[in-house]
């Protein structure tokens, strides 16, 4: 698959699953299940590697700015390829990781249904990264309505008063002024 799709699922996984081993092994399991579905591979061509790291780079960064398990899910989901790369200039013989050997049932699919296949895939990622329930995506503190928690403790929950008019949101370190833990103090 795309480096695109290997890295917005990787930073999908990192919003869900908060510990590094985990993460980690979960990303680089999610390679080589990415592999195995159907879908197209561009050509060998360095100007569509570039505009795909390109692509997966800035999706990245608008999904994970403040949240690094994001960033640690995208990079082990997408370092599998590094060996794809290395290949290709001749530094290696041949690829090391199980999805890239000959032999492994490399899912394939025509141009047209595989490039669909992973915009699709690249969206639902998008929308589970966004959706994320990790610790940068804490819901705001200080509401006027009084109904979310004023201060979080590193589990989520209401751990005493923040001072008035914060306006800590999504992954804001803004809770730094306060004295108050932020959205990767407790992490």
């Amino acid at each position: 698959m795309w480096l695109a799709a290997h890295a917005t699922c990787g930073a999908a996984l990192g919003k869900y699953i908060r510990r590094p081993t985990a993460l980690a092994a979960v990303a680089v399991g999610s390679h080589v299940v990415l592999d195995w579905i159907p879908h197209w591979d561009y050509p060998a061509w360095p100007v569509l590697a570039g505009m795909d790291l390109v692509l997966a780079v800035g999706l990245v960064a608008l999904l994970c700015r403040p949240d690094r398990y994001a960033w640690w899910g995208a990079f082990w989901a997408a370092v599998p390829d590094v060996d794809v790369v290395l290949s290709y200039y001749g530094l290696i013989p041949e690829s090391l990781f199980p999805s890239h050997r000959a032999g492994f049932p490399h899912g394939e699919a025509d141009a047209l249904a595989g490039s669909v296949l992973q915009v699709l895939f690249i969206v639902l990622c998008v929308y589970l990264a966004r959706r994320g329930n990790g610790r940068a995506s804490r819901p705001p503190c200080g509401a006027a309505s009084g109904d979310a928690p004023d201060r979080f403790d590193s589990n989520g929950g209401s751990a005493g008063a923040t001072p008035a008019g914060c306006s800590f949101r999504r992954g804001c370190s803004g809770h730094r002024q306060h004295g108050q833990p932020t959205a990767s103090a407790d992490l």
